[in-house]
């Protein structure tokens, strides 16, 4: 007979995971939430030194990770990365364009039944002005 058809005939030497029993849809939920959360190695038919080798691994991305953020030291004369960074803000707050005056661009553009595109080009001025207010006040910021 195919294992296949076996009831709980173990798929692992631990016995952990098993072919559920012939059940409704509830059944089979029930089993497999009984299964454990984290995978052995053993269901994908590794050793269980390969858990370690992952672990491992996990912890020296994570620690590559955390060594990439620490400063590091600076040749004399160059600049450090919050100077670069300040210059970088400057140097965009220097090209950011002044806020629309939106009263003067309402008397240009009034807001009419037969222009409809007015109503949208005063909305969009007030979204633009917004968004320009935000980077200003965030650059500053920096």
């Amino acid at each position: 007979m195919d294992v296949v058809n076996n009831e709980n005939h173990p798929l692992t030497e631990s016995g952990t995971y098993v072919i559920p029993s012939d059940t409704d849809q509830a059944g089979y939920v029930e089993f497999a939430e009984s299964l454990p959360i984290d995978d052995d190695c053993e269901i994908f038919g590794m050793h269980s030194n390969a858990a370690i080798t992952s672990d491992i691994n996990a912890t020296n991305a994570l620690l590559s990770v955390a060594l990439s953020l620490q400063p590091r030291s600076v040749a004399a004369g160059a600049k450090t990365k919050d100077e670069v960074l300040n210059d970088l803000a400057k140097s965009i707050l220097d090209q950011l364009p002044q806020a629309f005056d939106n009263e003067d661009a309402a008397k240009k553009h009034p807001i009419k039944y037969e222009e409809s595109m007015n109503t949208v080009l005063s909305q969009e001025l007030l979204r633009y002005n917004n968004l320009i207010r935000a980077i200003r006040s965030s650059l500053l910021n920096i």
